[in-house]
């Protein structure tokens, strides 16, 4: 199949931010593509210099360079189109006059697709002559922009997730779809926002181009629409809107030193403990689940129980403040009791998320082990406390909560892949096919990464068989929180080629008193569990 044919408008090279450059970094290394042209803007349009100059820009300038740390990138994505005359610059002058000399360079091209970073004014027009159209990032009735304070200030605005969506604009304007969307969640002041966002949202575009190289045909989530985003951008002049930056970054500054108090006075600024719950697990009867409070200095989350001898056992991550570092313990219960009877893994990397489960008469687990950069498959020698390595897979990849399913006589592996330059699981499910237990065999899922978006692409336990509808139990990551809520999906579709999900049902912490997260569950007979989150300090 022939290489797919990309076209760029940019703004001025030097103002290209580290997600554009990565982005277009892996379409130049990847052999499925061609870069064709790049049109970059000669001069920075003049509103957005008033912009920086206003209180609020100023604000976003200090929150931009001394909070959010947006990494870097060294990429080579230029170095070949500027040796090879694939650059054309356009000025401001030859914009207004709808740059004739541009269109006419292009028109001959045969472009399959024009990703827009940039002269947004004649952007449409460029779409008539791209197969499939211009494509880019929107965020808050806008293109997503991580330079502009408008936008920065509109995270202000989203609630509890930033809404993104890749546009598709076909026909010299007349089409507009949605491509894809993604809701991500708010992070530790609206620039860090707005910077992780496009970050993560690399991944809409990267996944939309790698189906449209492999199928030449489009997918859309919605038949037409004209933005993907209900909230304007924010304006960026006046003192009103600064006050409000200045009461976002003064909180996070209040945060940070209440927490760093509580540090050095021996307290923690969260702890995670279980909750169990007798019957079907059910959101409504969660306020009457039974609290069991770690002691001092752990924390316990990720509950998993497998019953064996009429005994249920709790496997979860024990999580020691002073090592910064988690184990896996285990405990029976009984009688709204946990019998702590040890420690099942304790190893020099962080452990968590200790999915277990029998097959063919022997007993496995599959914890969490991203901070060794594979999966590992362990067997039980001794059950519950002696366990030994028996399988490893996905080496060199930052991946968490991974579950195994067999169903339909085949067997699946769900994971999360951290695919941006900072470590975060929580936006990206990927689905293997493999071969049992042992993953000698991993085949990509045709759609990976199947779900993209932090309120619902984290595992949170199992996934089983209920009433005959498989369901997949997702994290909810909103509010500024990590791990605020939880989701039971129901997978609708999966086979090689397809995957589809819907959620079924959203808890909250609200059905305590004092709980700030729930992210975790799993049911074994009569007996249920999730983890809660409380704050202190």
């Amino acid at each position: 199949m022939t290489r797919l044919r990309v076209g760029i408008l940019a703004g001025s090279v030097a103002s290209l931010s580290p997600w554009e450059v990565r982005l277009f970094d892996k379409i130049c290394s990847d052999e499925r593509f061609e870069l064709v042209v790049v049109l970059v803007e000669a001069s920075e349009p003049a509103l957005k210099s008033r912009e920086r100059r206003s209180l609020a820009g100023r604000a976003f300038k200090f929150d931009a360079t001394r909070l959010a740390g947006a990494p870097a990138y060294e990429g080579r994505v230029f170095e070949e189109p500027l040796t090879t005359g694939k650059v054309l610059f356009v000025t401001r002058a030859q914009q207004a006059a709808g740059i004739p000399e541009a269109i006419a360079a292009i028109s001959g091209l045969a472009l399959d697709v024009v990703l827009v970073h940039g002269l947004d004014d004649v952007s449409d027009q460029f779409s008539a002559y791209a197969r499939f159209g211009a494509w880019s990032l929107r965020f808050a009735g806008e293109r997503l922009d991580t330079s502009a304070p408008g936008q920065v200030l509109a995270c202000l605005d989203q609630g509890g997730l930033v809404q993104v969506a890749l546009q598709a604009v076909l026909l010299g304007g007349a089409d507009r779809r949605v491509i894809a969307s993604a809701a991500f969640n708010l992070e530790r002041s609206p620039a860090t926002t707005l910077t992780r966002t496009a970050e993560k949202a690399v991944a809409l575009v990267w996944r939309a181009l790698e189906r449209l190289a492999q199928t030449r045909q489009f997918v859309f989530e919605t038949s037409k629409i004209v933005s993907a985003a209900t909230v304007a951008p924010a304006a960026t002049s006046g003192a009103l809107n600064a006050v409000r930056y200045g009461r976002a970054i003064a909180s996070l500054a209040s945060s940070k030193i209440s927490k760093t108090l509580a540090q050095r006075a021996g307290r923690h600024h969260m702890r995670w403990s279980l909750l169990f719950g007798e019957g079907q697990f059910d959101p409504k009867t969660l306020a009457g689940t039974h609290e069991i409070v770690p002691p001092k200095g752990e924390f316990w989350a990720d509950p998993f129980l497998l019953k064996r001898d009429s005994q249920t056992f709790v496997f979860y991550e024990n999580y020691d403040y002073a090592k910064a570092r988690g184990k896996i313990s285990v405990g029976v219960y009984r009688d709204r009791t946990l019998q702590v009877l040890g420690d099942a893994l304790d190893l020099p990397y962080h452990l968590s998320f200790p999915f277990v489960f029998e097959h063919g008469g022997t007993t496995y687990m599959i914890p969490e082990t991203c901070a060794a950069k594979r999966v590992e498959v362990w067997r039980a020698v001794d059950f519950p406390l002696r366990w030994e390595l028996f399988a490893t897979a996905l080496e060199g990849q930052s991946v968490a909560d991974p579950v195994l399913l067999f169903d339909d006589g085949r067997w699946w592996l769900f994971v999360n892949i951290s695919s941006t330059p900072f470590e975060d699981h929580c936006n990206e499910l990927h689905v293997f096919e493999v071969d049992g237990p042992g993953l000698q065999s991993l085949t990509p899922h045709a759609l990976n990464p199947v779900v993209i978006g932090s309120d619902t692409a984290r595992n949170a336990g199992r996934i089983v068989r209920r009433d005959g509808k498989l369901l997949r139990l997702a994290q909810n990551n909103s509010h500024g929180v990590y791990g605020y809520g939880l989701n039971v999906m129901e997978i609708t579709q999966l086979d090689s080629a397809n995957y589809s999900e819907t959620r079924r049902v959203s808890v909250s912490p609200a059905f305590k008193p004092g709980l700030i997260g729930c992210h975790h569950m799993d049911q074994c007979g009569d007996v249920f569990v999730v983890d809660g989150c409380r704050r202190f300090g």
